[in-house]
């Protein structure tokens, strides 16, 4: 179970890097990713128990979950995307 979230942590600072920037630079973003690519794997979890595991769909939920959590931070921030 650790592995999955730590997928989700590592995944949420290179989305990060990749669209925004320097992680110094965009500390709420990170945040934001970070929960994000976990409610993507948790409800991955609820609806398909099992499937976190697999390294397609466990790595495109946490990526989904990351890049819907940096978008929704911007639209409340008020800050544009990049």
């Amino acid at each position: 179970m650790a592995e999955v979230f730590i997928t989700a942590l590592f995944l949420s600072f290179t989305l990060v890097r990749l669209i925004k920037g320097s992680w110094s630079r965009y500390p709420g973003h990170v945040a934001a990713s970070i929960f994000g690519g976990m409610v993507g794997l948790i409800l991955l979890m609820v609806y398909s128990p099992g499937s976190q595991t697999d390294w397609v769909s466990g790595n495109a939920s946490a990526a989904a979950g990351a890049w819907c959590a940096m978008l929704l931070f911007d639209r409340l921030s008020g800050s544009r995307a990049g």
